[in-house]
């Protein structure tokens, strides 16, 4: 293969570590370079849509100041004066902190911690064979996983949920304490489908938040709310609705259909 190669759009899966996965469509503008990233529309969860950091992919990896090797810093902290050093070297400095600190406070005093970003499955938990050998502080799972699964278990139970592309059949969709417009666009692409559809979106917010565009109410949880599913439904300060309450105020719902009502939190 060469550079000569005519622009081709390959389909591919994100590499970022989230649960949705999205299917993306790329560019391939060469063998060494890609040109704009898309959702998949042939997906029926991404349907077309993929996140803002996802989409500007080509732009991080192919520009010109991106970072391509070790820099050790030459000034005080917080001048940002570094020089470039080589791999071996900024390893040695690394081992070297952790022996120090080792030594100093007990191994525990070093904490390998990681996410999960764009590693493979070798990348993410290998780090753990080293964190074993020496005796560091472990960690369950991630700062980023381990908090949310505990949430949701404490709140649901069981970390399952509904089907978001079965939102459109919900008579109402309760979004609570979450923003899916910031944090899970794809989310947004089914709410939006639904709400085609005449499914009432209310919002329990926790704290003041920028609004979220094309939702029809909100409620309780720091100020009044406005009207729900269309009926003055105006909440005392600190309230929020409870499932039966939020189903309830479903606008003209019957009681069977009520029964179908989904329960949408995203993170």
């Amino acid at each position: 293969m060469d550079g000569s190669l005519a622009p081709a759009t390959i389909r591919t899966a994100c590499p970022h570590d989230c649960p949705i996965a999205c299917v993306l469509e790329v560019e391939r503008l060469s063998p060494a370079r890609s040109g704009r990233v898309r959702g998949s529309a042939s997906d029926d969860y991404t349907a077309g849509t993929c996140c803002a950091k996802v989409a500007r992919y080509a732009e991080r990896v192919h520009h010109p100041g991106r970072l391509t090797q070790p820099l050790a810093r030459i000034g005080a902290k917080g001048d940002a004066r570094f020089a470039p050093i080589g791999w071996e070297e900024a390893l040695n400095r690394i081992a070297a902190a952790f022996r120090e600190a080792a030594a100093r406070h007990g191994p525990e005093a070093v904490w390998p911690y990681h996410s999960g970003g764009t590693l493979g499955v070798l990348s993410r938990w290998g780090i753990d064979r080293l964190r074993h050998v020496m005796g560091y502080s472990r960690q369950k799972s991630t700062i980023c996983v381990t908090p949310a699964e505990s949430g949701w278990k404490a709140g649901i139970g069981a970390a399952r949920g509904s089907d978001p592309r079965r939102l459109a059949e919900a008579d109402l969709i309760l979004m609570w304490g979450g923003n899916p417009v910031a944090t899970q666009v794809n989310l947004m692409s089914h709410i939006q489908a639904a709400r085609r559809s005449s499914s009432s979106t209310p919002i329990a917010r926790p704290r003041s938040r920028p609004a979220l565009p094309s939702t029809t109410s909100r409620c309780g949880c720091g100020r009044p709310s406005d009207a729900m599913g269309g009926r003055p439904a105006a909440q005392p300060r600190g309230r929020v609705l409870s499932r039966s309450q939020a189903a309830n105020s479903a606008s003209g719902s019957s009681p069977a259909a009520r029964s179908r009502t989904a329960t949408a939190a995203s993170a």
